[in-house]
């Protein structure tokens, strides 16, 4: 149980001095001005989501969900093709805009783009921007999404920050994690959109 308040409470705390990290860390900083509209276990899943402040969990324009699924072997790509499937059962005309895969800090990952024109759930437009890493232990899955197209600066930003979302275990040489009272973030966060 401590190991799992370890993983999700590194999404949570938006600070530059890291306390000593143990085991399997996804590092992530909840962007400004953001709130949690949504924290709990489900099964072998954490779901964290977050919102602006001044949204609400059932009307948001903007989304920041993390899910991390525990003691999985499921791989970047393989979470990407199960999403796009999973996007087409509310959205018929959902595309899948491949990204960038590789290696972040050791471990493998993929980014990439889903939109759908019009979700027939909520008969508003979704763009999502996706990175998934597979760690050792778990799958950590981020998601921005947007009910609306977002502008060329919303994107860059927005990708910026995933972009810097990473997965540090200090029993691995390399994947190090940020040293005790490093100056380090782990992750930029976004300026305001």
């Amino acid at each position: 149980m401590r190991r799992l308040l370890h993983i999700a409470m590194a999404i949570l705390i938006p600070t530059t001095a890291w306390a000593q990290l143990d085991g399997e860390n996804l590092l992530q900083i909840r962007p400004p001005e953001y709130q949690i509209s949504l924290q709990e276990r489900q099964g072998q899943r954490i779901v964290t989501e977050m919102i602006p402040a001044k949204e609400t969990a059932d009307t948001w324009t903007e989304q920041v969900a993390t899910q991390i699924f525990l003691e999985t072997d499921v791989t970047p790509t393989q979470y990407q093709e199960f999403s796009a499937q999973e996007w087409r059962i509310s959205c018929p005309d959902a595309r899948l805009l491949p990204g960038t895969e590789g290696k972040d800090n050791g471990y493998p990952f993929s980014l990439w783009i889903q939109v759908c024109p019009r979700d027939t759930r909520t008969g508003q437009p979704e763009y999502a921007w996706y990175k998934a890493i597979r760690g050792q232990d778990n799958l950590y899955v981020v998601r921005k999404a947007f009910r609306f197209e977002p502008n060329e600066e919303q994107v860059k930003t927005w990708v910026h920050y995933l972009r810097s979302i990473r997965v540090c275990d200090p029993r691995r040489p390399d994947a190090p994690c940020p040293p005790t009272g490093s100056a380090d973030k782990p992750a930029a966060a976004p300026a305001k959109p």
